[in-house]
């Protein structure tokens, strides 16, 4: 029988941007909440030009209406499948105003407005949208990451990490998430895991992480990193961990083309699901409030004291309507195809453990299977990893 597959049309995400001057040669800048300064910009709509685009997001991000001077270029970010077009534009109306979008709106003077704009390489699109010479350009760059971290350099790392890895040959750097800053050390010692935070709210994550990692490694037998040491010190977080060998089941789907292999990462992608949620519970990780309780208190609280993505207003809706109640067991509380690690198809390592809780497993359950570029986009895939959730049972 010829089993027929589904044809899965290429998806890409296209931006339109504006570099906007004003007549005294000052730049647009808007705060996003969660990426800083930027310049203006955001998707195009269906049935909309990249010009119209261009103008709409200016507006309802900032307050100000422009006339598109001319089209710079582009910036394509390959690993995410996202095109973001530039434009040069010139304010003709309007007044500085913030939304949601924008904590706040001003112009400045073009160098302090490059200083300012610390995000990824949004600097360098301003900057080459402010140079004649370079438009029109093509730039392409692949970052798989939210947000590129600066590497950890040798001399940062607190002297108590160094004594015990015992002279560190080198420093190499995997994909990085976007609260911590992560490298992989080589020295006489070995291969070790290396995780620095310097955020109060991350660094809050990052000891609680500790604490998960050292009672599963006591109760349990889940293939979880050891913790070798934790610093804290100068407003920063270091904690090392055993080097846990393979890569992301998300790289190893990208990589492979052969059907079998793929169904079989899926497969047991779904059993080491299933297992966590059938692993006891340490004690010190059940708390009297339930989770669902104590991850509103939490958002609660981050709402009013960081910058978050998200609004009072979402809060009530979310808080409005609780799912049904459910069994709650162990569970990782961030168990997406970038936090499980795999070697030859097997599962090696279960990583990044902030969120551990004993909880609502559907939570993992919707990370989990949740649709990335090339993954869980067809029903072929969710059904190759609830074959491995159903298999364990």
């Amino acid at each position: 029988m010829m089993v027929q597959t589904k044809r899965v049309t290429p998806k890409h995400i296209i931006s339109a941007a504006t570099v906007v001057l004003n007549d005294k040669n000052e730049v647009l800048l808007i705060k996003g909440p969660s990426r800083g300064w930027e310049m203006p910009g955001g998707q195009v709509e269906e049935g909309e030009s990249l010009k119209e685009a261009a103008i709409r997001e200016t507006k309802e991000e900032s307050g100000i209406d422009v006339e598109i001077v001319k089209f710079c270029g582009v910036f394509q970010n390959v690993s995410g499948s996202i095109c973001n077009t530039l434009f040069l534009a010139r304010a003709v109306g309007g007044t500085p105003t913030t939304s949601p979008e924008s904590l706040e709106v001003g112009f400045y003077p073009v160098e302090k407005a490059l200083q300012m704009v610390t995000f990824k390489n949004f600097r360098e699109r301003i900057e080459y949208c402010l140079k004649e010479e370079m438009i029109p350009f093509y730039i392409e760059f692949k970052l798989t990451g939210v947000i590129t971290m600066k590497p950890i350099l040798l001399e940062e790392i607190p002297i108590l990490i160094k004594d015990y890895v015992r002279n560190i040959h080198s420093i190499s750097f995997p994909r990085q998430g976007c609260t911590s800053d992560v490298g992989i050390i080589q020295s006489d010692k070995g291969r070790f895991a290396l995780k620095r935070t310097k955020k109060p709210q991350f660094n809050v994550w990052l000891k609680k992480e500790i604490m998960v990692l050292r009672s599963l490694n006591k109760e349990t037998s889940l293939p979880v990193p050891k913790v070798e040491k934790f610093v804290e010190a100068d407003g920063q977080s270091w904690a090392l961990f055993e080097y846990m060998e393979g890569e992301t089941v998300r790289a190893a789907l990208t990589k492979t083309e052969n059907k079998k292999k793929r169904e079989e990462l899926l497969i047991n992608f779904g059993k080491i699901v299933s297992d966590i949620h059938a692993t006891p519970c340490p004690e010190v990780l059940r708390k009297e409030k339930t989770w669902l309780d104590g991850m509103l208190d939490d958002a609660t609280y981050n709402l009013l004291n960081y910058e978050v993505d998200g609004s009072e207003e979402l809060l009530e809706q979310i808080k409005g309507r609780r799912p049904s109640k459910m069994k709650q067991s162990l569970i990782h509380g961030d168990l997406t195809v970038d936090n499980v690690l795999v070697h030859n198809g097997v599962v090696t390592g279960i990583i990044d453990w902030s969120g551990g809780a004993f909880g609502d497993p559907r939570y993992d359950l919707s990370l989990a299977i949740r649709p990335k570029s090339n993954i869980f986009e067809w029903e072929t895939d969710k059904v190759s990893f609830l074959k491995g959730m159903e298999a364990t049972f």
